[in-house]
């Protein structure tokens, strides 16, 4: 594994909708992204650590395309049989490769204006 540069990625838009979060994605890069997935990533708004992970897959992005999604910002889950039923969306993640680019990250919202919390849960 090698790294021949580094530069910040601009490709990722997320916007607050109401009680969703609007997800973009742009390919910058002139090859196209395989088996694309955006992840949301929730956690649990009761004592015990646990997540719940929402996926939507994507087969490609072509190079300057564009892939949306939206997401609940709160999750009621009332078939969790452990009485864990209310989530908060925590971060965005995006899984996906190529020949030359392996790609996985984790985008936390920390901003107030993106945050969702469990108080509504």
């Amino acid at each position: 594994f090698a790294a021949t540069s580094i530069v910040p990625f601009d490709g990722l838009s997320l916007q607050r909708r109401g009680p969703q979060l609007q997800v973009r994605l742009h390919n910058p890069l002139d090859r196209s992204l395989e088996g694309l997935e955006l992840r949301a990533h929730y956690e649990g708004c009761f004592g015990k650590p646990a997540n719940h992970l929402i996926r939507r897959s994507f087969a490609e992005l072509a190079p300057g395309d564009l892939v949306q999604a939206n997401f609940d910002g709160n999750l009621h889950l009332p078939e969790d049989p452990l009485g864990r039923h209310h989530y908060a969306l925590n971060s965005i993640q995006i899984v996906t490769s190529n020949q030359d680019v392996l790609f996985d990250f984790d985008r936390p919202l920390h901003e107030p204006e993106l945050r969702f919390s469990c108080k509504n849960s």
